[in-house]
């Protein structure tokens, strides 16, 4: 397996032997600049030193904070301060996106950037590949628990302060628990990379399958919108996106009969998934499961799907919505009206999960 390829951006491949190696140094550097179970930052979406330093700052003990340079400077002043970062980990094109905000008098002063697979501009002071590449990849892990966390994911903040939402190793070991039980993927399945590293469902698309000897396969940036041909290309057995994008995909004529016959599962999340959608995904992927998944960050991604089949055709869904469908199992969820009591049937109340 070691030799096998863990994550796939482009023509650029890293085995999983590479990954254990590169993210084993990009702990141990972090380990020497004094990082004891802190906030880490991970800079940059869709590059190989994002996945490299999201394993390396779990290695180390540490929780990882994605930084997305989309952001506005505001909010990524308000992450990095709200999580008191020291450290960043990223790559030069990344870090040089997000220079207006570190710049900035509001922002605490970062200690060091990061970057495991590239060489820092000259005079620059960052720790890059050819200090990382100079450190040992044997790692003690015995500081590392269960109740650590693992991640903090924060929140798009439209109904007011963005908040960041602390998950822990415990909790992302039951979810990957709870979705291995869902699928039967073969050694060496591929899986897409859709989502930004700051949207929950990338735990997913990464742990799952680095944790069942996939090949995590990254969309590149300029396909997001249509990703037909990456699907065929890349012959991916596992999707995962939002719904938007096979709607975009459908209207662009691009869900053609048997389009993607290598695909299994098709998972929707983050949006109401509609029916037609559904039903058009079929026919592109008659080989494929298509799965409606709902969770609140809170909750540690998905708690609940709806499995849709060709038997759904002949049903009626209000308003055109798939289903969220059943909890997972060791989950529960309820309708509570506005006094906290079960909402009786057809009544209208808000979702309240445990488990």
């Amino acid at each position: 397996l070691l030799g096998d390829y863990s994550i796939k951006i482009k023509d650029e491949v890293l085995t999983y032997g590479g990954l254990i190696q590169k993210s084993s140094q990009v702990a141990n550097t972090l380990k020497e600049q004094g990082a004891y179970k802190e906030a880490i930052g991970i800079v940059g979406q869709r590059h190989m030193a994002s996945y490299v330093g999201v394993l390396g700052v779990l290695l180390a003990g540490c929780y990882y904070v994605p930084i997305n340079p989309k952001l506005s400077k505001e909010k990524i002043i308000s992450i990095i301060n709200d999580s008191n970062i020291k450290l960043l980990v990223g790559d030069v094109d990344n870090f040089s996106k997000i220079k207006q905000s570190l710049n900035d008098n509001n922002c605490k002063i970062i200690v060091k950037k990061i970057t495991p697979l590239e060489l820092a501009p000259e005079s620059s002071g960052w720790l890059d590949k050819k200090y990382i590449d100079s450190k040992g990849f044997e790692i003690d892990l015995s500081n590392i628990s269960k109740g650590d966390l693992a991640y903090v994911m924060y929140t798009s903040g439209s109904t007011g302060k963005p908040k960041g939402v602390q998950v822990t190793n415990a909790n992302v070991i039951s979810y990957l628990a709870a979705v291995s039980s869902l699928w039967e993927v073969p050694d060496y399945f591929k899986m897409s990379q859709f989502h930004d590293l700051s949207f929950d469902p990338s735990v997913s698309d990464i742990f799952y399958t680095l944790c069942n000897k996939g090949t995590l396969c990254v969309v590149p940036e300029e396909e997001k919108f249509c990703p037909s041909d990456f699907i065929i290309r890349e012959e991916i057995n596992l999707w995962s996106s939002v719904p938007t994008i096979a709607e975009m995909m459908n209207k662009l004529s691009a869900l053609d009969a048997t389009s993607f016959p290598s695909l299994k599962y098709s998972i929707f999340c983050g949006e109401p998934l509609h029916q037609k959608t559904a039903e058009a995904w079929l026919l592109a992927a008659p080989n494929s499961m298509v799965e409606n998944f709902y969770g609140p960050t809170e909750t540690t991604v998905f708690v609940s799907r709806y499995v849709y089949t060709e038997t759904d055709s002949a049903k009626k869904f209000h308003n055109d919505i798939v289903p969220i469908g059943k909890p997972f199992t060791n989950h529960q969820m309820v309708l509570v009206d506005e006094e906290n009591k079960v909402a009786g049937e057809k009544e209208v109340g808000e979702i309240a999960i445990s488990g």
